[in-house]
């Protein structure tokens, strides 16, 4: 079975009606200016911050609204999760921050046929960096 990645035990894949169409991967670090008497701040680098990961895609019908209950529930059991992508690579564990959902093409008994979802996920850290890397 091909999967694009799996989050703890979800599978993101065409096979599992759970695929995502785009992935942001965000990394950004931290300066702090030291003000200098008649002069420009010196900029001292600090630390890097939390990554991000945002992931968009569609679901379809009954079963993509499963999928994203399933997700609501982990993101309610408050703990990270080990993030694989789809070559085997561990990118470590990462906390559901938030999941979003836009219903679409709505039929008469209210199911959407389409649901546009957006998952954000950050990294989850609870050791020191090596101060070696």
């Amino acid at each position: 079975m091909r999967q694009q990645m799996a989050l703890g035990d979800f599978v993101f894949s065409i096979t599992h009606r759970s695929a995502y169409e785009q992935l942001q991967y965000k990394s950004s670090v931290k300066w702090v200016n030291t003000e200098v008497v008649n002069g420009k701040p010196l900029s001292h680098f600090s630390a890097p911050n939390l990554d991000t990961i945002s992931v968009n895609g569609k679901v379809f019908g009954v079963t993509g609204e499963d999928n994203l209950l399933r997700l609501r529930q982990m993101q309610l059991a408050g703990q990270p999760y080990f993030l694989v992508d789809g070559r085997g690579t561990n990118l470590g564990q990462w906390k559901i921050l938030e999941v979003t959902e836009t219903h679409k093409r709505i039929l008469p008994t209210g199911e959407p046929q389409v649901i546009e979802f957006t998952l954000s996920l950050e990294e989850y850290a609870n050791a020191r960096l090596d101060p070696g890397r």
